[in-house]
């Protein structure tokens, strides 16, 4: 809710005359990270999700958009959710949560150290620059 949804490309979408009023693009926004998150990728899947799923109708405030409605948001505001999840990523490399296969890159003091996993026989951690 606190990201600038308009600054990064999201548009509301242009209904027809007989048509309600669009979707918040927030709420489309939820729905579709929602969906990344539980895999659920095709928009019919999604549609009927909120219909049914009790976290997804609190999460969406009791919103049932259709199946065109959720394709035509990816479709129309793709770049924009590029930049969400790249600011996302910036996020979390702020906050050091980003792990590496083989260790973590941790910042301590001001200092990085990368903490590497695995063997009960190793436990060594290197100290970058």
């Amino acid at each position: 809710d606190g990201l600038d949804l308009a600054a990064m490309g999201f548009t509301y979408s242009e209904p027809k005359e007989t048509g309600r009023k669009p979707y918040n693009p927030g709420d489309m926004l939820k729905l579709y990270i929602y969906g990344y998150l539980n895999k659920i990728r095709s928009s019919r899947q999604l549609e009927k999700a909120t219909h049914g799923n009790l976290e997804l109708i609190w999460l969406m405030r009791r919103l049932q958009p259709d199946f065109k409605t959720i394709a035509d948001f990816r479709k129309d505001n793709s770049k924009a959710i590029k930049a969400v999840f790249r600011e996302f990523s910036l996020l979390c490399k702020r906050i050091d949560l980003f792990e590496h296969p083989f260790g973590t890159l941790k910042n301590w003091m001001g200092h990085h150290h990368f903490l590497t996993k695995g063997s009960m026989n190793v436990s060594t951690g290197f100290f970058l620059f």
